[in-house]
C-alpha cells in the first residue's frame, strides 16, 4: 500500500505566496501592448501617435483614465480607481469617478494627478530620453493618443517604482455633436411621415438564446408593438417579446438616443433615405468589455396608417421641427467654402431659370456660372437671385413664419442642405410661388475651431519623422495578473490533491 504523503500547509502557503509574488513581478509581459527592444522603436511610435492625435485638433472630449499605483499598497486607494475625465478648450474641466459605490469624495490632489493624453506623451518621451529598461505601450488606432503605457525603469530592482496609466473610451465631443445632429435629422424626418400603423422587419443579433435573435415582422398599431411573427416559419412571438424585446420605430431611435447621452465607444448607424429610420445600428458601449454591444437591423417598413393633420398649425409645427434638425445637420459641418448647382423656376425672364453654379467663399455668394454654356452670371444675380445655402433655409423658415399654404421640402441626408424646395404663399394667387433645386455639393473649407495650443512637448514631437502609420499590438487586458492567479490556482489544486 502506497505511503501517504503529507504537506505542511504553512510551507505550501509560503510557496504559494512565492509565485505570486513572482508572477506579479514579471517586467516581460505588463500586460498590454507593444514592448520596444530599443528607444528608436520606441520614439516611432511615440511620433505616429503625436502626428495622429495632433491631426485631430480635438479641443474638447471625455475619457476614462486609470493609473496604478507605483508602489504597493498604494498610499491613497483613491488614486488607482478608475476615473471619467471632461476636456474642455484643452483643459481639464472635471474628473469624477467611475464606480462610486462608497461615496468617495476626490481631493483637489487626487485631480491634479490625473494626466491628459499630452502629458501621457511627455511622460512616455522622458522615458525614452531615461533609457528605461522597459517602455510597453499602446496607441489608438484612430486618435493616436496612449491607450496604455508601462513604464519600469530598472528592471533588476524589484523595488523600484513601475508606472502604469491607461486611457479608455475618448470621445469627441464634436463626432458627438454631428451623430446628435444626423440623429435630430432623420428623426424629424421619420416624424414628417406621421406613421402611427406600420409592418417591418426587425432582427438583433446578441449572445443570447437562438429565440431571440431570429428575423421577426414587426406590426404596430396606434404606435405600440401589437403583435410580431418570426420571419422564417411565422411563429406568433410571446408576449415578453412584445413587452420588451421588440421595438417600434420610434424605440430604436430612442435606443439610439441613450447611446449617444451615455457617450457609448463606438456607434454607427445607417438610416433609410426615404423615411428616415435607422435600418442598421451597431453600438459599442464599452471599449473594454464583451458582450454588451447592440446589432439592430430594420427593414421593409410598409406604412399603413398616417396620423391625421388637424389644422395648418400643426403641419407648420411639423415643418419648423424638419427645418430645424437638418438646420442643426448643416451647421455641424461647419462649410464655410463650397459650390454647389441651383436652379429656380419662375414666371420670368429665362437668364433667371438657368442651372448655375454656384461659389460660396466665405459664407456669401462669390461667383456663379451658368451650366450650360459656362457664362459668368451678372452682379445683380450674385446679390439678389443666387443664395447661400443658409439663404435656402431662411427662406423656408420665411414661409412657415407666414402660415403659407403649401411647403413641402426634400433635405440632403448625409449634409442637411435643401434639395427641393417647394412653395405656395397663397392658394388664390397666381405665380407667386418657389420651386428650387440645389445639388452638386462639393465643401472645399469649414470653419476653424478656436483650440488651445497644445504643450510644448507636443510640438517638439510633432516635428519628428513618423513614417509608419500602423499602431501597436493587440490588447491583452490583466494577462500578468490573470496569469499570477492561474499559477496560484494550479498551486492550490496540487495542494489540495496531496494533502
Amino acid at each position: 500500500m502506497p505511503r501517504a504523503t503529507h504537506v505542511n500547509p504553512a510551507a505550501f502557503l509560503v510557496l504559494v505566496l512565492a509565485i505570486l509574488h513572482n508572477a506579479l513581478s514579471l517586467s516581460i509581459d505588463p500586460g498590454i501592448g507593444e514592448v520596444f527592444a530599443d528607444s528608436n522603436s520606441a520614439q516611432t511610435a511615440l511620433d505616429r501617435g503625436i502626428d495622429r492625435w495632433m491631426s485631430h485638433n480635438m479641443s474638447d472630449y471625455d475619457y476614462r483614465y486609470s493609473a496604478d499605483c507605483p508602489t504597493w499598497p498604494c498610499d491613497d486607494p483613491l488614486d488607482s480607481r478608475q476615473k471619467n475625465v471632461q476636456v474642455r478648450n484643452g483643459t481639464i474641466a472635471s474628473v469624477e469617478l467611475t464606480y462610486n459605490w462608497d461615496d468617495a469624495e476626490l481631493l483637489p490632489e487626487h485631480i491634479d494627478a490625473v494626466k491628459t493624453p499630452e502629458d501621457l506623451f511627455a511622460v512616455i518621451q522622458s522615458a525614452i530620453d531615461d533609457n528605461a529598461d522597459t517602455i510597453q505601450t499602446e496607441y489608438d488606432r484612430n486618435y493616436g493618443h496612449p491607450t496604455y503605457v508601462y513604464i519600469d525603469y530598472s528592471d533588476d530592482d524589484s523595488s523600484d517604482p513601475k508606472y502604469s496609466f491607461s486611457i479608455e473610451t475618448l470621445i469627441d465631443l464634436r463626432v458627438t455633436e454631428s451623430r446628435q445632429a444626423e440623429l435630430d435629422a432623420h428623426r424629424a424626418l421619420w416624424d414628417s411621415h406621421r406613421a402611427i400603423d406600420y409592418d417591418y422587419y426587425y432582427r438583433r443579433s446578441c449572445f443570447c438564446m437562438e429565440d431571440y435573435t431570429r428575423k421577426f415582422q414587426v406590426q404596430v398599431r396606434n404606435d405600440t408593438v401589437d403583435a410580431a411573427f418570426v420571419a422564417e416559419d411565422g411563429t406568433a412571438a410571446p408576449d415578453d417579446m412584445l413587452e420588451s424585446w421588440l421595438p417600434t420605430i420610434d424605440g430604436i431611435f430612442d435606443q439610439i438616443q441613450s447611446a449617444i447621452d451615455g457617450s457609448a465607444y463606438s456607434i454607427t448607424i445607417r438610416y433609410n433615405e426615404t423615411y428616415g429610420y435607422p435600418m442598421s445600428v451597431s453600438v459599442d458601449y464599452e471599449q473594454m468589455m464583451a458582450d454588451e454591444e447592440l446589432y439592430v437591423s430594420a427593414s421593409d417598413l410598409v406604412v399603413l396608417a398616417t396620423e391625421p393633420v388637424e389644422d395648418l398649425s400643426a403641419d407648420a409645427t411639423d415643418h419648423q421641427a424638419e427645418l430645424d434638425a437638418f438646420r442643426i445637420l448643416w451647421d455641424s459641418h461647419r462649410a464655410i467654402d463650397y459650390d454647389y448647382y441651383y436652379q429656380r423656376s419662375c414666371e420670368c425672364v429665362y437668364e433667371y431659370t438657368k442651372q448655375f453654379e454656384v461659389h460660396v467663399r466665405n459664407d456669401a455668394v462669390d461667383a456663379a456660372f451658368a451650366v450650360e454654356d459656362g457664362s459668368p452670371a451678372p452682379e445683380d444675380m450674385l446679390e439678389s437671385w443666387l443664395p447661400t445655402i443658409k439663404n435656402l433655409f431662411d427662406q423656408i423658415q420665411s414661409a412657415i413664419d407666414q402660415s403659407a399654404a403649401s411647403i413641402s421640402v426634400r433635405y440632403n441626408l448625409t449634409y442637411g442642405y435643401p434639395l427641393s424646395i417647394n412653395i405656395d404663399y397663397d392658394e388664390m394667387i397666381a405665380d407667386e410661388e418657389l420651386y428650387v433645386t440645389a445639388s452638386g455639393l462639393e465643401i472645399l473649407a469649414t470653419e476653424a475651431e478656436d483650440v488651445d495650443p497644445l504643450p510644448q512637448i507636443i510640438e517638439k514631437q510633432s516635428s519628428k519623422s513618423a513614417q509608419n502609420p500602423n499602431t501597436s499590438g493587440c490588447h491583452l487586458v490583466g494577462a500578468r495578473t490573470t496569469g499570477a492567479f492561474a499559477l496560484a490556482a494550479f498551486a492550490l489544486g496540487i495542494a489540495g490533491m496531496m494533502m
